[in-house]
């Protein structure tokens, strides 16, 4: 067999693992099964990982197999082995042997094999762009005094690097007593140089970003178990931060902070692999239901942040089955991933959506109102599928997969169970908010048609059109660009149904045709100022007219005339500036 311990080392734990993956090339005279074992230690004392406990997954055919052939591994698949009952916790695993077992009371044979690209599989699902140098990591040392940053930071802006690291601000290896800006007021700080200001200067002037180290300490030669030491680092480094804040905090150059390996070091009695720590911080410390219960719920009013933005929420697949609610793509995936990159706050209003998502289990829906704008999603977008006025929110990535309505159900509501109030009543007065309302209804009319179409059901997607041109009547709800009518008047074409779509395309064209008309008729300089709107209204026109002609319609001819005439007439105004 072969064996690999890690000591201190821990596997990554983020984005929800999976399992373990690897390449195996064998031959078909190979005898034998293969097994590989994770290395399990339920205490983790520091400086003694012992191996109390091994999980096994074993594979009789795989070492036959003459072509690279991945083999897979759920780590739901690993069972019990050896030196124990306890069940597998993956932040206990400390390494792992892969093993030949012979044919049980066969003769022992020779077997060789090939392994390959031993690697972690998780959930996370990457999104590949060209792969590009960013950043630069640099140890400030006095060698720096009086270095040419302009030209440093300028020759990295012309290679596509916009950020420097910098590793310590305070300390550099045993020399713990210097400090690389000028204006330090640390009391075990003896000599001070002006590095980092001159940094910050280049930087500031072209536009360059600069990442803030801390203080490392002399943690290389201290004893890495003494609770002291680590305390007293992190009391240090209270001061460093303070500082740092104080003189280069409002500086546009400031990227953020490099927090050093001293204070992620898996020995340390107070690691975050270690009860008292993990009994704070979670089993799960990426878990929705963890950050609410030991972050944002905690007593320690220190504690009371999202201490990530990647958010993940293992879905249970069953309950998903359960809801009723559309399957949103081929499977169920494991988890959901929330993504807080670039938000700053997170407000209560998406703390309770995510309270419930946490606390719901998919065995209530949970919706938000289709009327209100991304700004109120709380990053929920990429999960929502429409079922009318509203979105539910489901585990599906409905972005990717592409199904972001249930057309069932949002047929259901809009052709049964919702009422319009009695539109159809001739004279009615409409004010500007309900008559926004009424063109809202229009285009989720024309959008759930839309849908039916690509669903090849053009029987309901025409019961939809003649449906909601009687419950949306022209005239009391408008045709217009704006409110989808062009939309409807496409699927009205498809289903047949063209009479409609010409009187929905001709009131789209004559409401354009009026605009247009009136901003030509207006003073050249306030014309000019509306130009956006005036090129606005003809590209509707233009479309409006490419429906009349799919229609059929005679009416087409007409609109295209006017259209050039509106064009020439343009063209004489701009030609005379």
């Amino acid at each position: 067999f072969f064996q690999h311990k890690f000591g201190d080392f821990r596997p990554d734990l983020s984005f929800s693992p999976r399992g373990v993956s690897m390449w195996i090339r064998g031959h078909r005279t190979n005898k034998g099964t293969f097994r590989f074992v994770l290395l399990h230690d339920d205490k983790l004392y520091p400086d003694n990982f012992t191996i109390r406990q091994t999980f096994e997954y074993s594979d009789p055919d795989i070492l036959k197999c003459e072509d690279w052939t991945q083999l897979v591994i759920p780590y739901s698949w690993f069972k019990n082995y050896d030196y124990g009952e306890g069940e597998l916790e993956l932040s206990h695993i400390i390494g792992y042997r892969i093993e030949v077992v012979n044919e049980e009371g066969k003769e022992a044979k020779n077997c060789e094999f090939l392994i390959d690209n031993l690697e972690q599989l998780t959930s996370y699902e990457p999104q590949y762009t060209p792969a590009r140098f960013s950043s630069i990591f640099i140890q400030l040392n006095k060698v720096y005094e009086g270095y040419d940053w302009d030209w440093a930071f300028k020759s990295c802006l012309d290679a596509g690097i916009d950020t420097w690291i910098i590793q310590y601000s305070v300390g550099y290896g045993s020399e713990n007593n210097v400090c690389w800006y000028k204006n330090c007021k640390l009391d075990w700080v003896g000599t001070k140089y002006s590095i980092m200001d001159e940094m910050v200067a280049a930087a500031e002037k072209l536009g360059f970003k600069l990442v803030f180290g801390l203080n490392g300490g002399d943690y290389s030669r201290t004893n890495s178990q003494d609770q002291a030491v680590y305390d007293n680092l992190v009391e240090k480094n209270k001061l460093v931060v303070d500082e740092i804040v104080a003189n280069f905090g409002s500086s546009p150059c400031f990227a953020g902070w490099y927090i050093t390996e001293e204070f992620h070091d898996g020995t340390w009695p107070v690691g975050w692999q270690q009860d008292k720590a993990r009994e704070m911080l979670g089993d799960k410390p990426y878990e929705l239901r963890n950050i609410i219960d030991k972050w944002v719920l905690s007593d320690n009013p220190e504690l009371q942040i999202i201490p990530t933005d990647s958010i993940v929420l293992t879905i249970d697949k069953e309950a998903v089955r359960k809801s009723g609610m559309m399957m949103a793509a081929d499977s169920i995936p494991d988890v959901m991933h929330i993504s807080l990159k670039g938000k700053r706050a997170v407000y209560k209003s998406e703390m309770m959506m995510y309270e419930m998502l946490a606390q719901c289990n998919w065995t209530r829906p949970l919706y938000v109102a289709y009327t209100v704008g991304p700004s109120n999603y709380g990053a929920l977008g990429d999960y929502f599928v429409q079922e009318g006025l509203a979105y539910r929110v489901t585990p599906f990535n409905t972005k990717q997969s592409g199904r972001d309505i249930d057309t069932d159900r949002m047929f259901d509501n809009m052709m049964h169970k919702y009422k319009f109030g009695g539109l159809e009543k001739e004279g009615l007065y409409i004010d500007e908010t309900v008559m926004r309302m009424c063109y809202t209804h229009r285009r989720n009319f024309s959008r759930l048609a839309q849908s039916l179409l690509e669903e090849n059901k053009a029987d309901s997607a025409a019961q939809v059109v003649k449906y909601a041109n009687q419950v949306l009547p022209a005239y009391n709800v408008p045709h217009n660009y704006p409110s989808g009518s062009l939309d409807l008047a496409r699927v009205a074409i498809q289903v047949n149904l063209k009479e409609e779509a010409e009187t929905m395309a001709m009131a789209v064209a004559q409401n354009a045709s009026e605009y247009v008309e009136w901003y030509l008729s207006l003073p050249t300089n306030i014309m000019l100022l509306n130009d956006k709107e005036l090129m606005y209204n003809m590209s509707i026109l233009h479309s409006s007219i490419e429906v009349l002609q799919s229609a059929g319609s005679d009416k087409a001819a007409m609109y295209e005339q006017r259209l050039g005439t509106f064009n020439q007439s343009l063209q004489k105004i701009v030609s005379g500036l």
